[in-house]
């Protein structure tokens, strides 16, 4: 048997199902991390699938239609059957996912912005107690319930810079809402915050993207609490509004009014926290249609060294189940421990 190269390491990557599809440099970074030994930097990885699928520019052209015929690396890729041999060839960034449906609740919790290790105990025990008179059968942890302070590509104190400790505060965070809520279905939502993990990945050690131990659902044990995960861009459909964290959004959004902000960008019935300030928006069309928008307040201390002056407030959302497909929205305000 002959030596194997880095052209026949690289094809076996490309033989795996499972990888099908992967942008070309995050495959590569997972090829070099796992065989680091065999190639002399991330770039010749990256040189060597572009070769592979056929993505070298103009030389390549005869070397696609080769492949074509042979393993279909690029014929596996639509995007290199360029039809304008002129123009570079597009870059398909993401799938459409298409919305997360949440179809078999009655009542939904929403809670926005818990940002453990900083929540507020008080809020947050507003909120679950009335989840449970209501008899909640769903709760849609809706972004940023982690803070993930310690990993933050902000300044910050270096004497809270303790991610072991974070992760062990939302596990006990998850795993007690999941003993007071043992029959509900719990849907967890990425917001920005939980973000910062994968961007502390990409750029500090992004041979751990891909080792399974180190996944977000891995560290917090989702699987074995039974509670399900969405990618972080994916909006949740409830009825007929859509649910966001709302960093979702290109350019941002809030301002003075976040209500309206969202309202103006979905240009439909939308919910979404972020800014931690409650506010409600509604318009009508020609047709006598009415579309409303929300956010939420948030759960987290208003004492943060970030925003030590803020108009933050607290509160929480419950989503009930309408006729006719239109749910009807508790976007409820807390202050001073009680529910106004």
């Amino acid at each position: 048997m002959g030596k194997i190269t880095k052209r026949d390491i690289c094809r076996g990557y490309l033989d795996r199902k499972s990888l099908k599809g992967l942008p070309t440099l995050t495959l590569a970074k997972k090829i070099y991390g796992e065989n680091i030994e065999e190639f002399i930097n991330l770039e010749s990885v990256r040189s060597c699938l572009r070769y592979l699928r056929g993505a070298s520019g103009q030389k390549r052209r005869d070397h696609v239609e080769r492949l074509k015929e042979d393993k279909g690396y690029a014929k596996d890729n639509p995007n290199n059957l360029n039809p304008f041999p002129l123009l570079p060839k597009p870059i398909k960034h993401f799938e459409n996912w298409g919305h997360f449906q949440v179809e078999d609740s009655e009542k939904m919790l929403c809670l926005y912005d818990v940002h453990v290790p900083f929540h507020d105990q008080e809020a947050l025990e507003v909120a679950l107690s009335h989840a449970e008179e209501e008899g909640v059968d769903c709760i849609l942890l809706a972004g940023d319930t982690a803070d993930f302070f310690s990993i933050s590509f902000h300044e910050k104190n270096p004497k809270m810079r303790d991610f072991a400790g974070e992760i062990v505060l939302v596990r006990q965070f998850l795993e007690h809402l999941r003993g007071r809520f043992p029959d509900a279905r719990i849907i967890y939502k990425w917001g920005n915050h939980e973000v910062r993990m994968n961007r502390y990945y990409t750029v500090k050690a992004p041979e751990l993207l891909f080792v399974d131990d180190f996944q977000f659902k891995s560290i917090m044990r989702l699987d074995e609490l039974g509670i399900e995960l969405i990618d972080d861009m994916r909006l949740v459909q409830f009825q007929d509004y859509v649910l966001c964290h709302g960093h979702e959004f290109f350019g941002g959004g809030g301002g003075a009014y976040p209500a309206k902000s969202y309202f103006m960008k979905a240009k439909t019935n939308i919910i979404s926290g972020h800014l931690h300030r409650i506010s409600e928006y509604s318009e009508q069309d020609l047709f006598g249609n009415i579309k409303r928008a929300y956010s939420s307040g948030c759960l987290c201390s208003k004492n943060q060294d970030y925003a030590q002056i803020n108009f933050w407030q607290h509160g929480f959302v419950i989503m009930h189940k309408g006729k006719k497909g239109k749910a009807k929205v508790d976007n409820l305000l807390i202050v001073d421990g009680e529910i106004v």
